[in-house]
């Protein structure tokens, strides 16, 4: 009788030390994933309420825009010098070049939407992904705990099937 209990208590320890063992893993892999959820939600602050004017991308193409309307309002003043144009017509060409800059700071305006979209999709990909570690991981939690139970039960079945005799042959 006492080898039946003594394997039903060795079974139960084992199970015992590898639920503690599965559950440190799972502690130790929530907070890597939580560590990730917020890694990516500081991205995603970071990048959708960013000024769009202020990106270096934006900046760049701006200064490049403003030299362009520069040099344009020179030719504009030049091209009248050489031809003699009146100071309406010197005008009317630096007017067309500052339109040819409005619009493309408008256009400017519609790539902040597109920015603001990008991150907006990038952030909700990885919280997909996120979630989905999680429901997993949740998962993997439900089975072992069903696991654990069915060979508690195993081993208590065994106990009994055993009536109290060790059988050595």
């Amino acid at each position: 009788m006492a080898i039946p209990i003594a394997l039903a208590a060795i079974s139960a320890g084992s199970s015992i030390a590898g639920m503690l063992g599965a559950g440190a893993a799972r502690r130790k892999q929530r907070r890597m994933i939580e560590r990730q959820a917020q890694e990516n939600r500081n991205l995603f602050e970071q990048d959708y309420y960013k000024d769009f004017f202020d990106t270096e991308q934006a900046r760049s193409t701006m200064k490049t825009l403003s030299d362009n309307l520069k040099k344009q309002g020179k030719r504009a003043e030049n091209i009248g010098v050489v031809t003699g144009a009146t100071p309406e017509a010197t005008l009317a060409r630096k007017e067309q070049a500052q339109n040819i800059y409005a619009d493309a700071i408008n256009r400017l305006g519609g790539y902040a939407t597109q920015y603001k979209d990008r991150a907006k999709g990038r952030y909700l990909n990885q919280k997909a992904n996120i979630d989905s570690q999680l429901v997993n991981m949740q998962a993997q939690t439900a089975q072992s705990w069903q696991n654990l139970a069915q060979n508690g039960m195993n081993g208590v079945s065994t106990a009994v099937a055993g009536g109290g005799k060790a059988k050595w042959f």
